[in-house]
């Protein structure tokens, strides 16, 4: 996965999208399927893309392997959102507040 620079996955159902995060934390960029559990990984961040069918994948994977600079840039945003959201210590606190806030 390390040297993975972009991640495609065009999957119509995920329950939790931790491959996409294991992607992104080794700087994989993500061009994958725009469903629900990959838009909440991406928290609205320009970490990747959302595509809407095989055409439009096409697309961004050609844009990504054209141009270096784009790609190296989301990367960053990518490896970025999974230090400030989705490392295991991160979802724990998450929790541990939610439990703690309702009981």
């Amino acid at each position: 996965m390390q040297k993975t620079k972009i991640y495609v996955s065009l999957s119509g159902v995920e329950g939790f999208g931790i491959p996409l995060i294991e992607a992104m934390a080794c700087g994989a960029v993500p061009v994958v399927s725009n469903i629900k559990a990959h838009a909440f990984v991406l928290q609205g961040k320009k970490a990747g893309y959302l595509v809407k069918d095989e055409k439009e994948m096409v697309k961004r994977v050609e844009e990504l392997l054209n141009n270096e600079k784009l790609r190296k840039k989301m990367a960053r945003e990518g490896r970025k959102l999974v230090e400030d959201k989705w490392t295991w210590k991160k979802v724990a606190e998450r929790y541990e507040s939610l439990v703690n806030d309702h009981f």
